[in-house]
């Protein structure tokens, strides 16, 4: 079973980039860890109307993310050799546990948006990779 699921705040305001007509959202976590007083920081992808809900998160706002981790392995071009990148967090669901959307319009989408939306995102169709400029 690939699924990591990490509670923590956003770092920064959300990212949202566009490949090839397809909404991406980009956002950092960062987490305490319970045994020592360190924080880790780790950086997600949400596609689609995910996507489009997580943009209206800002900076600081508590959330429950569940997602995959992909290895980010690709072909340069150039060189023709295998590159291997960092590792993706791949968004799958998302709680959002004291934050409240910047807008009503943002209210209103996250009402709207059927449960399965979060949990049966299919991101096959977006391929992403480091030589796209999107990390």
């Amino acid at each position: 079973m690939n699924q990591w699921i990490i509670r923590g705040r956003l770092t920064k305001e959300v990212e949202v980039k566009l490949h090839n007509d397809k909404k991406i959202a980009v956002f950092s976590l960062a987490f305490n860890d319970y045994y020592k007083d360190d924080a880790h920081f780790f950086e997600f992808k949400a596609f689609g109307k995910l996507a489009e809900v997580i943009s209206n998160l800002q900076k600081g706002s508590h959330v429950l993310v569940t997602a995959t981790v992909r290895n980010n392995i690709y072909l340069d071009k150039e060189t023709q050799k295998t590159v291997y990148g960092k590792d993706q967090y791949i968004v799958q669901s998302i709680e959002f546990l004291d934050s409240k959307p910047k807008t009503e319009e943002a209210k209103q989408l996250i009402q709207e948006l059927p449960a399965a939306e979060f949990n049966d995102i299919e991101y096959s169709n977006y391929e992403v990779s480091d030589e796209d400029g999107l990390y």
